[in-house]
């Protein structure tokens, strides 16, 4: 049987059942990493960071100062610039982009307005879930207002602004708005609406004028005190 073999804080060590393993022990708080080389010109790194959280890490250079990958001793991955599926488009669309470099869920406060005053809320925590540029937003506000003014109603706060890189046909979007009792939006029985715009990162409320005229700008003037609101949609984030 071989012996073990020590070079430095090298080890090769044949165990008594046959396998084997490398062990490469650094002191405490030190990099243990394993360098990869071409002509004397150090390219990939991956090993132990020595930060003494034992994560295991993957860096170019030789180093591990901007690491590439990272896994924590939890066993949760992280890529410094997101998970690339492809390189090309595979459907009948035009692809523009192909890396997954976002994920993220949390709240966000929502603000309502008639014209540019703030509607006071007693509830106005909502929740998001963000996946790439694609974010879900729902929740429910309640309205703690006695004097309500008469402009256009719009909901802002977003927990992202939207994307005003691409044209409006492909970036306005129509979201979810239901009165918790039915009895607090007096809209005259029109449908009422949100829809988001791009360029100003902000929802606005419509309802359904009939005899072809549209849409029509829902008022402060439409919703009451201790109105309760559920929202919820969809939008592409900057």
């Amino acid at each position: 049987m071989a012996s073990k073999l020590d070079v430095g804080a090298i080890g090769v060590n044949p165990a008594a059942s046959g396998s084997g393993e490398v062990t490469i022990d650094s002191a405490s708080d030190y990099e243990a990493k394993v360098v990869f080389a071409e002509g004397g010109s150090n390219k990939w790194a991956i090993g132990n960071d020595g930060d003494g959280d034992d994560a295991f890490v993957v860096g170019t250079g030789g180093n591990f100062s901007a690491p590439k990958v990272t896994i924590s001793s939890a066993g949760l991955a992280t890529f410094s610039n997101g998970i690339a599926f492809q390189s090309a488009t595979t459907g009948a669309g035009t692809g523009t982009g192909y890396t997954l470099d976002a994920y993220e869920e949390g709240t966000w406060t929502a603000v309502l307005k008639e014209g540019s005053t703030a509607i006071t809320l007693s509830q106005a925590t909502m929740v998001y879930v963000r996946v790439g540029k694609i974010v879900t937003v729902g929740g429910y506000i309640v309205v703690d207002d006695a004097s309500i003014g008469s402009g256009g109603l719009s909901l802002e706060g977003l927990p992202f602004a939207m994307d005003n890189t691409i044209s409006a046909g492909n970036n306005w979007g129509n979201f979810s708005i239901q009165d918790q009792y039915d009895d607090g939006f007096d809209s005259g029985g029109a449908p009422v609406v949100v829809h988001s715009n791009y360029l100003e990162s902000k929802l606005f409320f419509t309802k359904n004028a009939y005899a072809g005229a549209g849409r029509v700008i829902v008022y402060g003037s439409e919703i009451q005190n201790s109105q309760q609101m559920r929202l919820s949609g969809t939008y592409i984030a900057a």
